[in-house]
């Protein structure tokens, strides 16, 4: 998943401080592989490995001054919030859904992960002017309940909510939980 400004980019007929800066996420998870038949074994087979390898990573990046290629701003690194190196709970798997301009200039976007025991937040990223690069500022609340966890999340933009939908699995294929939350 990624998120950025085009370079040159104008917000109220000003070229954007935060134009032509992106940032691209993704999960991380070891596999044990079963040579004699040539193929990854399920995700959960080794919770031992899952534990220590389960996570989300991101990179920060601008095209170069050619237009030829990409130039690192801040090399691979675990997503944590900023001024931390801790997750708000105990494993993180990245969204599903693309990353939503939170605000007019997309100076700060939103985007819903997947947290440990089936739970769900949106979290908030800011670009910050004096490191010219997005942080990850704020965690709204964990949706999910421990009898229904929630997968496979996505979400819209609503006037000034938000509609966060997920899949309960369960019984009943293709269920839904439907829950109008995040940051403000």
């Amino acid at each position: 998943m990624a998120f950025g400004v085009p370079k040159g980019a104008l917000v109220n007929g000003k070229v954007a401080p935060h134009g032509n800066l992106f940032v691209a996420q993704w999960r991380t998870l070891a596999r044990v592989l079963n040579t004699k038949e040539e193929r990854l074994e399920k995700t959960l087979s080794d919770p031992l490995l899952f534990a220590k390898t389960q996570d989300v990573e991101y990179v920060q990046f601008r095209l170069n001054d050619r237009e030829d290629d990409l130039e690192i701003l801040q090399g691979v690194r675990k997503l944590r919030p900023k001024d931390s190196d801790k997750l708000p709970a105990a494993t993180m798997n990245q969204s599903f859904c693309q990353p939503i301009a939170f605000n007019q200039d997309a100076s700060e976007w939103a985007v819903c992960n997947h947290f440990d025991k089936g739970r769900l937040a949106v979290l908030k990223f800011r670009f910050d002017a004096a490191s010219k690069r997005y942080d990850w500022v704020e965690t709204g609340p964990f949706l999910g309940d421990a009898k229904r966890p929630l997968t496979e999340a996505s979400m819209a933009r609503l006037g000034h909510d938000w509609l966060i939908t997920a899949r309960s699995p369960g019984k009943s294929p293709g269920s839904r939980q439907t829950t109008r939350s995040g940051p403000r």
